[in-house]
């Protein structure tokens, strides 16, 4: 590792100097390769700061990032982090004792909410399933993987979204990433370790798609993707890779299903390396900003800044969504899984005409993560 670590400073420092003599030119992976045989020379934060930017730069205009590019990365991800380090989430006495009791009752009742499986329901049973085991909920995942392919995973545990026509994949990146999240706090380095072989084994394709489009934009193991997954392996014991490395999400002004991927994204990257890029931070002050009901965003803007976490523990608390007497139903949102969901859009609202209980994976997902179990 410290050999990895003087190449990588060795890059961005040579990368300095290159600049300081050209300003108009610009750099390609290879670039950064050459620079490997340089002389090892330390940087200041401002240096590193300015090595991350150009590299954020290439990395958005759709540049590949090659080992030495990412040899770098995982040497400033380890003195950029720093700067916005996690500092933990405190809460009132009161807020504790209300969430704690609603968990309980949650988990005492939400397998009247699951499927045949014991699974949450749906073509996105894995997602909610494993966020909801890291809460709590016990559930069997390993029911969504091939017994056949090992390595293959499912968006369900029937296996059979895509060939019954109900999801346009089989698998899917947000999938995945939730399946990291509950696989890193299980300390399940084989089932990290066969999710990478079947990706390598099948040059990148991780499941079934219906047209090329989704193909690549679900079921493929994207760079970054492939990032999370061999930082995993690396820290749970497996072996070192140049493909690890901490990759910032650039794309601002995300809603949806797709805000709640990079609240994902984010809460892995704090897990791994004890803290944030700034640019991450100001995607998360923007999402808490601008859904200031979403729980999961508020958790995670309030341990990077100032700790405090009675702003999450009020909107998880919200009687409106997560009820205190009963499970969350179709009575109170139509939504099962809450924080995926836009807060001014009709996911949060009733939808009575399908009389559904939700198993509250969402609460009890952030429930863990307001209550200190996570291993942050």
């Amino acid at each position: 590792m410290l050999r990895g670590l003087h190449q990588a400073i060795s890059l961005g420092c040579a990368l300095l100097v290159s600049l300081s003599c050209s300003e108009t030119r610009t750099y390609n992976s290879g670039d950064y390769d050459s620079f490997a045989a340089s002389k090892d020379l330390s940087v200041s934060d401002a240096e590193a700061e300015d090595i991350l930017n150009q590299i954020l730069s290439r990395y958005e205009n759709g540049e590949d990032l090659g080992p030495a590019v990412k040899a770098l990365l995982q040497v400033l991800s380890s003195q950029l982090s720093d700067k916005n380090p996690w500092l933990g989430l405190t809460i009132s006495e009161a807020n504790r004792q209300q969430i704690a009791e609603r968990r309980s009752l949650y988990l005492s009742s939400a397998d009247t909410a699951l499927d045949q499986y014991g699974f949450v329901e749906g073509c996105d049973g894995l997602l909610f399933s494993s966020l909801g085991v890291v809460g709590g909920l016990d559930i069997d995942l390993s029911q969504a993987e091939s017994q056949v392919e090992p390595g293959r995973w499912y968006r369900s545990a029937g296996q059979d979204c895509f060939d019954t026509g109900r999801s346009e994949s089989s698998i899917s990146r947000d999938m995945l990433i939730g399946l990291a999240v509950a696989l890193l706090q299980a300390q399940d380095l084989s089932a990290v370790e066969r999710i990478i072989a079947y990706a390598e084994d099948n040059n990148g394709i991780i499941g079934e798609a219906s047209n090329r489009e989704d193909q690549f934009g679900r079921a493929f193991m994207t760079p970054s993707l492939e990032a999370i997954y061999h930082e995993l392996r690396f820290r749970l014991g497996g072996i070192d890779s140049d493909r690890r490395g901490y990759i910032p999400d650039l794309t601002k002004g995300q809603r949806g299903f797709k805000a709640h991927l990079q609240g994902l994204g984010m809460l892995l990257r704090v897990q791994f390396y004890g803290g944030l890029f700034a640019q991450d931070v100001e995607i998360l002050q923007e999402l808490a900003n601008s859904q200031d009901r979403n729980s999961l965003f508020l958790a995670l803007y309030g341990g990077l800044t100032d700790g405090d976490g009675d702003a999450a523990a009020s909107a998880l608390l919200d009687t409106e969504i997560f009820p205190s007497d009963r499970l969350p139903s179709s009575e109170d949102r139509c939504e099962p899984y809450i924080w995926q969901r836009d807060q001014d859009g009709d996911d949060w609202q009733p939808c009575l005409e399908k009389d559904l209980i939700h198993p509250a994976a969402d609460f009890l997902f952030v429930s863990a993560l307001l209550l200190g179990e996570l291993d942050l």
